[in-house]
């Protein structure tokens, strides 16, 4: 990955890795860092990084999508739990 891709992917809200998925790139396009995620130590991304080196995980899909629950079930829902009905 270039550094242009490496930013627009930051941007996109993607995990960027270097080598493996232990160390990944976090910061802001001016100041990128590549963080060890074990320990938390960084070093600035520069030019001793090979693009070849970098890569993105994939978006997590979704399990479960938000469900809009209308407020009379959410009341018996709670009614049910405090065991009042």
């Amino acid at each position: 990955m270039t550094l242009p891709e490496i930013i627009a992917a930051l941007a996109d809200g993607l995990t960027v890795c270097w080598k493996n998925t232990s160390y990944q790139v976090k910061g802001k396009p001016d100041n990128l860092l590549v963080c060890c995620t074990w320990n938390n130590h960084c070093i600035g991304l520069n030019a001793d990084h090979l693009p070849e080196d970098f890569f993105m995980l994939p978006k997590p899909v979704p399990t479960a999508f938000p469900v809009a629950v209308p407020n009379h079930l959410l009341d018996f829902l709670r009614l049910k739990r405090d065991h009042q009905i």
